[in-house]
């Protein structure tokens, strides 16, 4: 479930994402955590 506190453009991005293939899915993740992590 997309909490409700995103901003509608990162809730879009996280709908979009799903039809992504899961590699594409993890390594997207894995950039955000990273850039959240050393923001």
């Amino acid at each position: 479930m997309i909490m409700s506190f995103m901003t509608d453009l990162l809730t879009e991005g996280f709908k979009k994402s799903q039809s992504l293939p899961d590699y594409l899915q993890d390594e997207l993740a894995a950039q955000l955590i990273e850039d959240i992590e050393n923001d």
